[in-house]
């Protein structure tokens, strides 16, 4: 496949600015242990709108400040691979579907990482402050931290599983309900809400919305 030098990007020069189409963006060139992958489909999240517009806020309530400009956002999608870096191991192929999610990059090494709670680690990156996102047409990432997505998937409909989807799955998990328990869903009409429903009643679990 012949992989072009520029492509077509989705960004915003600064925050709060208008979204702009940049048709010369430079196309990444896949790093150690990094894979290339041209992005298929992308959904849209409302964190990408509060980053675009300057108004993303972190747990505590503080501004997110450090963003990378020009932005180039995007959480929630779904690519194909088309080249491999140098490092990348045996069980990565051209062709196949890779997710892209929120977090791109993790440091695996301290405590939060080893106990597998890798979102809290302090290293760590994501492709809605740090890195760009889904918002173009080819994107490099980790091929250590890649969402491998079975071929049997429908790539137009799983993007927004990548946030909200799997965001609700950890949530039931945690819950550690056994067969038979009911859980309450609060908000279950919402994108979070409605997934973890779907998620606990496919369980053969009761879901109270």
């Amino acid at each position: 496949m012949q992989i072009p030098q520029t492509q077509t990007v989705a960004l915003v020069s600064e925050l709060g600015g208008k979204v702009q189409f940049d048709d010369n963006y430079p196309v990444p060139v896949p790093g150690q242990n990094e894979v290339l992958a041209k992005v298929l489909y992308t959904g849209v999240c409302q964190s990408d709108l509060h980053t675009k517009n300057g108004t993303a806020a972190g747990a505590d309530g503080n501004p997110i400040t450090n963003i990378k400009r020009p932005h180039v956002g995007g959480h929630e999608g779904v690519g194909r691979i088309v080249a491999l870096g140098p490092g990348c191991g045996p069980d990565l192929n051209v062709g196949g579907l890779v997710g892209i999610r929120f977090a791109s990059r993790i440091c695996r090494r301290c405590e939060f990482c080893l106990a597998g709670t890798e979102q809290y680690c302090i290293k760590s990156t994501n492709h809605l402050h740090h890195e760009d996102g889904s918002f173009q047409m080819y994107i490099a990432l980790d091929a250590d931290y890649l969402t491998i997505l079975p071929d049997d998937i429908d790539p137009k409909v799983i993007g927004p599983v990548l946030c909200a989807g799997v965001t609700a799955y950890k949530a039931v998990l945690n819950a550690n309900i056994r067969a038979g328990n009911w859980l309450v869903v609060v908000g279950a009409g919402g994108g979070l809400g409605h997934l973890a429903g779907e998620i606990v009643l496919s369980s053969n679990h009761k879901t109270a919305s």
